[in-house]
C-alpha cells in the first residue's frame, strides 16, 4: 500500500461530480422547494429561543466559597540532606500516589527540542539491571505504572516570564511500597543503550503526531497564531507545536544510521544528567491513617546531596524559570497538511491572569461563542465548531474554527462578533450563562487526590487559594460594559495574527490571502 497525495482532490472532483449531476436531474418545483427551505433554515437560525420555559440555575446558586484542598509542606531529612515534602491526607481507597517534581533544568534550544521525547520514555526504557521489558512487568507487579510529564505555567504577572517543572509520578496499593523503589531506580538508572527500543518509541511518536493533526488541528492554529505572545507560547510552539513535526520527522531519518541514533541517545542521556542534578521536591498523597509509614518508607528509600534542593527563589535565574521578550507580531502563517478541511484561528496579545481585565477576557470567550461564533461558523458556515478562549499561558485571546470548510469568511466572522458585541444590546441572562459555565468548569468535582494534586500544583505556580479566590470573586463581578470595554482595548484589527491548517490544495488561495506558507 501507498499513500495517494492527491487523495484529497480526488475526492472533491468526487462529491463535485455528484452534486452536479443531481443537480442536472432537479426540476424547477425542485429548486424552488429548495430554495425555500434554505430561506426557512436562515430564519430559524435567526430566531431567539425562549429560554424562560427552561429551569433555571442562578448566580445565586454558586458556592460562596472555593473548596481547596489542604496539604503540610515541610522539609524531611535525607541523609542528612533537608529535602522539601508537601503531603495530603485524602479518601484514596488504598492507593498512595508519589510525585517527583523536577526544576527543568537550563537547557540548549536542541535539547529543549528533545524534552518532550525524553520525558515520554521514563516508562518505556530499561534501568539498572533490567531491559525494557522487564521494567514494564516491575511496573505491572507493584504500581499502576511510572510517568514523566512536562509541566509549564505563565508568570502570574509577566507574559515574558514562565516557570517549567518535569514530573514523575507514581500510584500504587498502599501495601505496594517497593514502587519507590520502582520508582527510583526508573529514574536515578534510566538506561539509554536500548537503541532499537528508541528508533521504535521515535517512529510511534512520529505517527501519532501526524495522525492527530485532523483531531487536533484548531489546537495546533491557535498555537501558531499566538506562538510570539509569551515566553511559554514561543516554547511550546518549537517543541509540541508544528514545527516540532517537522523536527521529529528529521529526527527519525537521521536516527536510521548506527551514527545517528547514537548521537541521538548521547542528547538524551546528557539531558538525564542535567535532569538527575536539577532542584526536586516530593508530594505524597495518601489515606491518613498509611501516610506516616509512607514518608518513613520514602525516607528510608531516596538519597540526596545539597545540589538538588530547590535554588534560592530570590535568584535572577534559577533552574525551572523560562525567560523570553514577549514580542507579540502580526503574523499570518499557513501550514499545509494532509487534510480535507482547514483549521483557522485568530490570536491577539493580551494580559497575564493576575491583570484586572483578565477576569472579563475570560469570560469574552464564551459570550462571543454562545451569542455568535457557534451560529456564525458551525451552524451556518458548516464548521464542526468554533469559539473563543482567551490562554493565560499565551497570554492571548485566541478565536478558531475546527473542521472548517471555509476560510477567509471563518476570518470575517471572527471580526463580525466583535461588531456584534458592541452594536447590539445584550440581555444579562447570556453573561450569566457564561459566568456559570465558567464558574462549573472552575468547580467540577475531582477524586480526593486529584483535589490535592491540583491544589499542590496550583500553589506550585503561585496560584496560592488566595490567588484563586480572588479571582473567582473578580469574575462574579464581570459586566457587559466590561466585556466591551476590554474587546475594545485589546481586540484591535492591527493587533491580529492569523494561523490556518488547511490542504495542500488550498496553497493558491492561503497565499492570495496574504499568508506566508509552511509545509509539513
Amino acid at each position: 500500500l501507498k499513500p495517494d497525495n492527491t487523495i484529497s482532490q480526488k475526492r472533491q472532483a468526487a462529491e463535485a461530480a455528484r452534486l452536479a449531476k443531481i443537480q442536472q436531474g432537479l426540476s424547477e418545483a425542485d429548486k424552488q422547494a429548495i430554495i425555500a427551505n434554505t430561506k426557512a433554515l436562515v430564519a430559524r437560525q435567526a430566531q431567539v429561543d425562549d429560554v424562560s420555559i427552561l429551569p433555571k440555575v442562578g448566580l445565586a446558586d454558586i458556592p460562596a466559597d472555593l473548596k481547596i484542598a489542604e496539604g503540610k509542606s515541610y522539609t524531611l531529612p535525607i541523609n542528612g540532606v533537608d529535602v522539601p515534602i508537601t503531603t495530603f491526607e485524602a479518601g484514596t481507597n488504598g492507593l498512595f500516589y508519589q510525585q517527583i517534581i523536577i526544576d527543568l533544568p537550563n537547557l540548549t534550544e536542541r535539547e529543549q527540542s528533545l524534552v518532550p521525547f525524553y520525558s515520554s520514555l521514563l516508562s518505556e526504557l530499561g534501568a539498572g539491571e533490567h531491559d525494557y521489558l522487564a521494567m514494564q512487568q516491575w511496573q505491572s507487579q507493584v504500581s499502576g505504572g511510572v510517568r514523566m510529564g512536562l509541566s509549564m505555567r505563565t508568570s502570574l504577572n509577566n507574559a515574558g516570564q514562565a516557570q517549567a517543572h518535569l514530573v514523575a509520578s507514581c500510584k500504587a496499593l498502599h501495601y505496594n511500597t517497593d514502587s519507590f523503589n520502582l520508582l527510583k531506580t526508573t529514574l536515578e538508572q534510566l538506561r539509554f543503550d536500548e537503541a532499537e527500543r528508541v528508533q521504535d518509541l521515535l517512529a510511534q511518536r512520529k505517527a501519532r503526531f501526524e495522525a492527530s493533526i485532523t483531531d487536533s488541528g484548531h489546537a495546533l492554529a491557535m498555537q501558531t497564531a499566538s506562538h510570539s505572545m509569551s515566553a511559554l507560547s514561543q516554547l511550546e510552539y518549537r517543541i509540541s507545536g508544528l514545527p516540532a513535526l517537522r523536527n521529529l520527522r528529521e529526527l527519525v531519518a537521521n536516527s536510521q544510521s548506527e551514527q545517528g541514533i547514537t548521537s541521538l541517545l548521547a542528547e538524551l542521556q546528557a539531558i538525564h544528567h542535567k535532569v538527575l542534578a536539577a532542584p526536586r521536591q516530593f508530594l505524597l498523597i495518601a489515606e491518613k491513617e498509611r501516610l506516616a509509614t509512607l514518608v518513613e518508607t520514602l525516607q528510608q528509600t531516596w538519597s540526596f546531596d545539597s545540589a538538588q534542593l530547590p535554588d534560592d527563589p530570590s535568584a535572577t535565574l534559577r533552574a525551572g524559570q523560562i525567560q523570553a521578550q514577549a514580542n507579540p507580531q502580526a503574523t499570518q502563517i499557513a501550514w499545509l497538511a494532509n487534510t480535507q478541511v482547514q483549521f483557522c484561528a485568530a490570536a491577539y496579545p493580551a494580559v497575564p491572569i493576575d491583570h484586572d481585565d483578565a477576569p472579563a477576557l475570560m469570560i469574552l470567550g464564551g459570550f462571543l461563542r454562545n451569542g455568535f461564533l457557534h451560529r456564525a461558523i458551525r451552524e451556518q458556515g458548516g464548521a464542526y465548531g468554533g469559539g473563543a478562549a482567551y490562554d493565560s499561558n499565551a497570554c492571548a485571546f485566541r478565536f478558531y474554527s475546527y473542521r472548517d470548510p471555509r476560510l477567509a469568511e471563518t476570518f470575517a466572522d471572527f471580526q463580525a462578533s466583535l461588531a456584534w458585541l458592541q452594536s447590539n444590546k445584550h440581555e444579562e441572562r447570556q453573561l450569566e450563562e457564561v459566568i456559570l459555565g465558567i464558574m462549573a468548569s472552575l468547580d467540577k468535582p475531582m477524586s480526593p487526590a486529584g483535589e490535592a494534586r491540583s491544589a499542590f500544583h496550583n500553589r506550585l505556580y503561585g496560584r496560592t487559594p488566595a490567588q484563586r479566590r480572588a479571582l473567582r470573586a473578580k469574575l462574579l463581578a464581570v459586566t457587559i460594559a466590561d466585556l466591551q470595554a476590554v474587546a475594545a482595548k485589546y481586540l484591535g484589527t492591527e493587533r491580529m495574527s492569523k494561523a490556518v491548517v488547511a490542504p495542500y490544495s488550498q496553497a493558491e488561495t492561503v497565499q492570495g490571502l496574504g499568508f506566508t506558507i509552511e509545509r509539513l
